[in-house]
């Protein structure tokens, strides 16, 4: 989960009968910390239904960078999950998401968001130029239209920098 890869044309998932996040909160395989670089293109009707924390196209992504991919029509269910995100579920230390954005509907326990659905504390990662215009829903606590969570009380910030953001799910 440390290689480098770029997407050469958009990419239609609908006929995909089961699709697994990239990469796991726990090991093995653990986070993806690679480079993820969508070069402009869409990735569309991924549907993954699953238990446990980080659900997400990238179930959680660790010092990796994930650039330049636009999801369209995502149905992201982690009901019993934390940490549940349209394009990642679980953001840990020094990950960074640059100008991607996600579209559709996403669902989880707690710490559900459009773009994101959890931010580790202490992050010294960034999160530029991103959108997202999915529907968020938390069953339980914290939901957001970008991220669900930045960080946790008393133990320190998460993402340390978010700019030119929006959401409108």
């Amino acid at each position: 989960l440390d290689k480098h890869f770029l997407v050469v044309q958009d990419i239609d998932l609908s006929n995909t009968s089961r699709f697994n996040s990239i990469g796991r909160v726990q090991y093995p395989p653990g986070p993806f910390h690679g480079v993820f670089d969508g070069d402009g293109h869409t990735i569309s009707n991924v549907t993954i239904n699953a238990s446990g924390d980080g659900v997400g196209f990238f179930g959680a992504v660790e010092g990796g960078i994930i650039k330049n991919v636009h999801l369209d029509g995502v149905s992201i269910n982690g009901e019993t999950s934390i940490g549940v995100g349209g394009l990642v579920g679980v953001l840990g230390r020094g990950a960074s998401i640059l100008n991607c954005s996600v579209a559709g509907s996403v669902n989880g326990n707690s710490r559900v968001g459009g773009l994101v659905g959890y931010c580790h504390t202490n992050n010294a990662g960034k999160i530029d130029e991103c959108h997202s215009s999915a529907d968020v829903r938390a069953t339980h606590s914290t939901a957001g239209g970008l991220i669900g969570r930045n960080g946790w009380s008393g133990f320190g910030a998460g993402v340390q920098l978010i700019t030119r953001c929006y959401a409108t799910g």
